[in-house]
Order: structure tokens, then C-alpha cells, then sequence
């Protein structure tokens, strides 16, 4: 089939729409006809009685704010239970004896500082005594080198024949007495060990000095912490006690919070939603279904409708539309209060009817556009249908609207469905459940018409290659009926 046959096709599934919209605009058909089939229109099924709202906005709040107070309990319970699960005594006794310990081991460890103190002390003494002895040498060293060399000198001018022998002598001390003598070295080396033992006595030893102070601080402040502890230990036996009180009034606490939490769950369960116009005690007996519950059932049946005008095969389209459908019903059942089975039959009806039509766009979408042009036009489709027919039935709940949004939402399927399902369950205009009836059935009717033709075409085209169905529809990858 030729894309312009195509379009034109699926143009006049659309022509339905207008006529509706005509219609509906000329006879002044509107949302609120829906709910009210006098000539004096009536308040929206969910327009409650002020006092009623008000005390199911109570109730709400009041349940939020019982869950809130049960959960801080339940936490509060939970938390002083850990708290005395934990063996809290054990663990300050551990802590006392800690530090008991670390306080005794400090005071060791000072007096035994006082005693190496000492013995340092008495070390670096010994150490630079003997030092400076040794540095002492090394002067007498020196002034022996000198008279030496004087002597050397003086025989040097002798005239004694022995004056040779004492020189070479002389030489050999003078040797010995430089191979035995201290360097530069060896007295520096020396030096550094006498300062050095001098500082590590006075660190024992003197008062102010780093490790000396650091010492007994250490201890005074092992002291002060085994003291505390000890005095810490009385505090946390009436703290156990006061523990135990909390525990008690917690555990009462929240099984008041639990029952107040029940009590009011049971209140916003036994609040009805008022009718206007219907007595307090008849409102559970009352069939109802609010004009955006049967919206939103509208919608959906229309967004299943456009995705089973997608599919491909006959049976995977006969098989959706009546998931849809059954979907579809199964939410009127839920979101309808006390409904007869004739009105739901009636519902389910109009709904098989919406989705029909729905695929039928969807199918013509598909063969004008393509599926990924057809899914692009499916969700602007929709998106203008929630936009549109959402915004009209939400305003005729509460205020009047002008002709050219009545026309403005006739031009969308979802219009139609919602105003059947309202008016059948609400007992509003019939006339309103007929031109949903006459709209949808045409549009289905020239879907399946469009359908037969795009079959009717296939067919001869088929025959005309000489082969039989399966094996064809195998060959061009499609599997049913387009």
C-alpha cells in the first residue's frame, strides 16, 4: 500500500474525533455532565464535605507524625538495649586496672630514673676526672717535645764527642715520645665523651631538664588518671542503674507509641470520603468513581492501546489488547467504591473500546511513520492527551469551562472514555456513555476497515509471487496480519 494511501487512512480514523468534538461542543456536553444529570449542575464526586476533609487531613498528619514517634522509639528501645547488652562494668574494672597498672609502673620508673640519675651523675664525674688527666698528659707531652728540641739544639754546638751518641738518643725519645702522645683527634674524641656523660647525668639528674620533668609528669599524671577512674567507677553504677530505669520507660514509651500508631491508622481507615449531597451514613453504600480515577484508567488504557498498535503480529496485538483490557478493568475494580458488576461489565466494555481505537492510531502511526517515528508520535499523542483532557477534567471538578476546551479535550479518545466511566459510575448523562460508545466503536471500525484493506492488498500481492501465506509473511519478516 502507497505511503499517501496510507496517511489518507489513517487521517479518517481521526475524522470520529471531530464529529465528537462537534457534537459535544453544539449539545453542551461537558466534564461536569459526567456527575450531574439535572439541569443544576452538581458538586464533583470528590468535592467532601469541609468538615470531613478536614478531619481526614488530621488524620493524615496524625498518622505521619504516630509513625515518626513509633520509629524514634523503636530506635531509642533498640539502642538502650545494646547499650546493656555490652558488659559496660566489665569494661570500666578493665579500665581501673589499667591504669592502676600504668600508675604503679610510673612511680617505678621515676624512682628508678632518681637512681640512674645518681649513678650518671657519679659516672660523668669519674669521666671528666679521669679525661681531664689524660688531657693533662698530653700538656706534659708537649712541654717534654719542647725541651727536646732545646737539648738537641745545645749539643748540636757541643764539641764532646759523646754529644752524638745523646743526639741520636735524643731522637729516638723524640720519636717514642711522638707515637705516644694524643692528637687532635683522640682529644676531641675525648672531649665529646666528657660532655656528653655530662648531659645525660644532668637529664637524670637535674630538676628542669626535658626528660627529668617529663618523667615526673608522666607519673603525676598516671596518678590523677587511676584517681579519676576510681572515682568514675561509683558514677557509672548509678548511671547502670539510671540505665535500667530508661530501658523500663523506654520499652513503655514505645508500646505507646506502637498502640497510638495502630489507633490512628484504624481512624483514617474508618473515615470515609464524603459525597456531596449524600448523607454520612450512606456514604459507604454509594457507588462512586472520581472523574481522575477514571483519568488515569483512561490514560492507561490508551498508553497500552498505542503499544499494542506497535506490535507486528495479529497475535501478539490480540493477546495485548487484552492484557490491556483486563488491566484496565481490574483498576476500575480497585479505584471504583461499591460499583455494580453491570456498571463494571459496562466499564470494561468502554475500555476494550478505547483500546481498540488507541491501536488503531498506534498501527497507523506505525505504517505512515515507522516504529521509531511511530513511538515518537505515540508519546506526543499521549503527552498531549494527559496535557489537554487531564487539565480540563481537573478544572471541571472545580469551576466552569468555555466551549473551546470542551472541544479542545473531544478531540482525544481519553475524553471520551472518561466521561462513559464517570457518567455510569456517578450517574451522570447517558448521553455522554453513547458518544463514547459511537466515537470509539468508529474509530475501531475504521482501523479494522483500514487493517482489511492493507490485508486485501498483501494478499494479491502474494498471490501474484505465487506463495502461500506462512511462507511469504516467513520471507518478509512480519509473521500476521499488518
Amino acid at each position: 500500500m502507497s505511503p499517501v494511501r496510507s496517511t489518507l487512512l489513517f487521517s479518517l480514523t481521526l475524522v470520529p474525533l471531530l464529529a465528537g468534538a462537534v457534537y459535544l461542543t453544539a449539545t453542551g456536553q461537558g466534564p461536569e455532565k459526567s456527575w450531574s444529570a439535572g439541569e443544576e449542575p452538581q458538586a464533583a464526586p470528590a468535592a467532601a464535605r469541609a468538615q470531613l476533609m478536614e478531619a481526614r487531613r488530621a488524620a493524615i498528619d496524625a498518622g505521619t507524625n504516630a509513625s515518626f514517634l513509633a520509629n524514634g522509639t523503636a530506635q531509642l528501645l533498640d539502642g538502650v538495649s545494646k547499650f546493656q547488652a555490652e558488659d559496660v562494668t566489665g569494661d570500666v574494672q578493665r579500665l581501673q586496672d589499667g591504669a592502676a597498672q600504668l600508675r604503679d609502673g610510673m612511680i617505678q620508673l621515676q624512682a628508678a630514673t632518681g637512681q640512674l640519675g645518681q649513678g650518671a651523675t657519679e659516672l660523668a664525674d669519674g669521666v671528666g676526672r679521669a679525661i681531664d688527666k689524660v688531657l693533662a698528659l698530653g700538656v706534659i707531652q708537649g712541654q717534654l717535645g719542647e725541651a727536646a728540641t732545646s737539648l738537641d739544639q745545645e749539643l748540636e754546638k757541643s764539641t764532646d764527642p759523646r754529644a752524638q751518641d745523646l743526639r741520636g738518643q735524643l731522637a729516638d725519645f723524640r720519636a717514642q715520645l711522638a707515637n705516644a702522645g694524643l692528637g687532635e683527634e683522640t682529644t676531641g674524641q675525648l672531649t665529646r665523651l666528657r660532655d656528653g656523660s655530662r648531659d645525660l647525668a644532668n637529664q637524670l639528674a637535674v630538676p628542669g631538664s626535658g626528660f627529668h620533668d617529663g618523667i615526673y609528669s608522666a607519673t603525676d599524671g598516671a596518678k590523677r588518671l587511676a584517681a579519676g577512674i576510681e572515682e568514675a567507677q561509683g558514677g557509672v553504677a548509678g548511671a547502670l542503674d539510671s540505665m535500667g530505669q530508661l530501658d523500663a520507660g523506654a520499652r513503655q514509651l514505645n508500646d505507646m507509641a506502637q498502640e497510638n500508631r495502630t489507633r490512628v491508622q484504624g481512624i483514617q481507615r474508618a473515615l470515609p470520603v464524603a459525597q456531596a449531597g449524600v448523607d454520612s451514613d450512606q456514604v459507604e453504600e454509594s457507588a462512586e468513581l472520581l472523574p481522575t480515577y477514571a483519568l488515569l484508567i483512561s490514560l492507561f488504557a490508551v498508553l497500552g492501546g498505542l503499544g499494542v498498535g506497535l506490535l507486528r503480529r495479529a497475535w501478539d496485538r490480540a493477546l495485548g489488547a487484552c492484557a490491556v483490557v483486563a488491566a484496565s478493568g481490574g483498576l476500575l475494580w480497585l479505584m471504583g467504591t461499591a460499583l455494580p458488576w453491570t456498571t463494571l461489565a459496562a466499564g470494561v466494555g468502554v475500555l476494550a473500546l478505547t483500546v481498540g481505537a488507541a491501536a488503531g492510531l498506534g498501527a497507523g502511526l506505525r505504517r505512515v511513520a515507522g516504529t521509531r517515528g511511530a513511538v515518537i508520535g505515540g508519546a506526543l499523542m499521549l503527552l498531549a492527551q494527559v496535557g489537554v483532557a487531564g487539565w480540563v477534567w481537573n478544572s471541571a471538578m472545580t469551576s466552569d469551562l468555555s466551549s473551546a476546551w470542551t472541544a479542545a479535550a473531544a478531540l482525544t479518545p481519553a475524553h471520551y472514555a472518561t466521561g462513559a466511566l464517570s457518567a455510569m459510575s456517578n450517574g451522570g448523562s447517558m448521553t455522554l456513555v453513547w458518544t463514547a460508545v459511537a466515537i470509539l466503536g468508529s474509530m475501531v471500525l475504521l482501523g479494522g476497515i483500514r487493517g482489511g484493506l492493507r490485508g486485501e492488498a498483501w494478499w494479491r500481492r502474494s498471490s501474484a509471487k505465487g506463495c502461500h501465506w506462512g511462507r511469504c509473511r516467513a520471507a518478509e519478516g512480519q509473521g500476521g496480519t499488518p
